[in-house]
């Protein structure tokens, strides 16, 4: 894959990189007024990791109005900002981005942080966003923030997290652009005549399995990879295109999978050249290459 990395990178932390597409052009992220999430952190502890759970639940339940019409997941990751120490009195700090294809009609940004400092949004060319404009709705929250954005400009978007504790942070669109349908099938029929079908079980863990994805919309190129629930480094392969019909393509061909869950990732260029990312909704689990 060319183009890679785009996601989250923890300074100070040790948390690895989503991967997505870079060289997206860039625009201005539009907001209506600023916010910073502020929140108590409390001494750790079983009493502040179960108030932690709960701040979250509370965070998770404002988010889903949001995410009713914004079906498609461009970038998440999950992790931890450790506390600060002597040697690095500073506050930890997370880096954020996803690209915004042509597709998207409108975009939400969300961040959970346990311990707040700052969370901040930055123009693509690294400006700080200060001033409101029209189309942007910016929700402040204890801890968190919520930002949605109708008709975005193409380009990277970028969110500069502070703080400490457990976060979560993803960003979600209204697009024309997605997976349909990704599974793992076998062969069926005579050579030459094969139709496919699901396969009854889990995939092997580190064993090739044939792999079908299905994408609609104005995709240009299309590149894979399987990621951990939570984020990380991609492990990247590519799929022939097998199959096209009207706005869908479809792509076949064998993936190893070597992790115990994961998610499919698929990024590339759309049809009018603009960078891409999507991850498909469903989690796949493997099963033992014995089994």
């Amino acid at each position: 894959m060319s183009r890679t990395l785009l996601c989250v990178a923890v300074l100070g932390a040790g948390l690895a990189l989503l991967a997505a597409p870079q060289g997206a052009r860039q625009a201005p992220v539009r907001r209506r007024r600023p916010a910073k999430a502020a929140a108590a952190c409390p001494v750790a502890g079983p009493a502040a990791a179960r108030a932690a759970r709960e701040e979250e639940d509370r965070f998770t339940a404002a988010l889903q109005p949001y995410l009713k019409d914004h079906e498609q997941t461009v970038a998440l990751s999950e992790g931890t900002l450790a506390p600060a120490s002597a040697a690095s009195p500073s506050q930890p700090a997370a880096e954020f981005l996803a690209p915004v294809d042509s597709s998207i009609g409108s975009i939400v940004f969300s961040v959970f942080l346990e311990c707040p400092g700052e969370i901040l949004i930055d123009r693509p060319d690294g400006a700080l966003l200060r001033s409101p404009e029209a189309g942007v709705e910016d929700h402040a929250l204890r801890h968190g923030r919520i930002v949605t954005a109708a008709h975005p400009i193409t380009g990277l978007w970028r969110i500069r997290i502070s703080g400490r504790g457990r976060f979560a942070a993803r960003a979600d669109a209204q697009s024309s652009l997605f997976a349909s349908r990704a599974e793992f099938v076998q062969p069926r029929g005579q050579p030459g005549q094969e139709s496919y079908s699901p396969i009854q079980m889990a995939p092997r863990m580190g064993v090739p399995e044939l792999l079908e994805v299905r994408l609609a919309g104005p995709v240009g190129t299309a590149r894979f990879g399987l990621v951990p629930p939570e984020g990380g480094m991609l492990q990247t392969f590519n799929l022939p295109q097998v199959e096209s019909s009207g706005d869908e393509k479809v792509f076949r061909g064998p993936a190893t999978a070597n992790l115990e869950t994961f998610r499919l990732l698929v990024e590339g260029e759309d049809a009018h050249g603009f960078p891409y990312q999507r991850l498909y909704s469903r989690l796949f689990r493997t099963r033992p290459a014995s089994q």
